[in-house]
């Protein structure tokens, strides 16, 4: 049940977005042909520059749209199908995790593809970025080989923050909705009060200054709390979101 509930979600958040990559992989190939014979090409450029905006529209919109989803059809009349589906809200949240991440993935890869297009045919800017990315390749290795560890703590960060933004996100549309009163005008006050207010001066005067005290000590002791903060964030807003599915869900329309 939660393998054709990942695939339902995809095909629903794929629907919007693939509209977006086309358009954006299809610009940055135009740009490409018309920079093939002249780098400085005003159409070629044109192009090429909508293809990079379009590509940053792309990742920003995988965000939105796998929120907007959530809670479409979850807190308004769909929902009333949503919950009568056979599967539980923790294989529900789960489902619609995997398949937003997976979403944001595959937009990710477009954007990254069509960049990659746009970039060569500017020679310039091409070998600018190539010789940023060796430098940071031996950097980056060189510091890795070093410790290996490190390697491995900051897998487990990617790993453990990039379901937290998404669910920090779900978690202000779950509390959102508890409003019977314009909803979403409420949700939208709420979201930009904590990730703009809330979230910067909690991360600038509580978390940060506890990271540079921790790597002062050893960078590893850094890095774990960062590892450990992250997953208790996940699982915290994951089990407060549970909850509202199961306790407070709000279906007026």
């Amino acid at each position: 049940m939660v393998a054709n509930t990942i695939k339902y979600e995809l095909k629903v958040l794929l629907r919007v977005l693939v509209w977006v990559a086309l358009v954006c992989f299809v610009m940055a190939c135009i740009g490409r042909i018309f920079l093939a014979g002249d780098a400085e090409n005003v159409t070629g450029l044109t192009f090429s520059l909508i293809a990079i905006y379009l590509s940053l529209l792309l990742i920003f919109s995988a965000y939105c749209v796998s929120v907007g989803q959530f809670s479409r059809s979850l807190f308004t009349g769909e929902g009333y199908l949503t919950f009568s589906i056979p599967i539980t809200p923790t294989k529900l949240l789960l489902s619609k995790m995997i398949s937003a991440i997976v979403a944001m993935l595959a937009c990710i890869a477009v954007a990254v593809v069509s960049s990659a297009i746009v970039f060569t045919g500017m020679p310039q800017v091409w070998s600018q970025i190539s010789t940023y990315l060796g430098q940071l390749g031996t950097t980056l290795n060189a510091y890795f080989s070093s410790d290996p560890m490190l390697a491995v703590e900051l897998v487990l960060i990617v790993l453990a923050g990039v379901p937290m933004y998404l669910l920090l996100f779900y978690l202000v549309v779950s509390v959102g909705q508890l409003f019977t009163k314009s909803r979403k005008l409420i949700t939208i006050l709420i979201g930009l009060g904590f990730f703009l207010i809330v979230l910067p001066i909690l991360t600038a005067l509580c978390f940060q200054p506890i990271l540079n005290a921790a790597a002062r000590v050893s960078p590893h002791f850094a890095d774990w709390i960062n590892i450990v903060f992250c997953v208790g964030v996940d699982f915290g807003t994951f089990f407060l979101i549970r909850y509202i599915l199961m306790n407070k869900v709000n279906l007026l329309v």
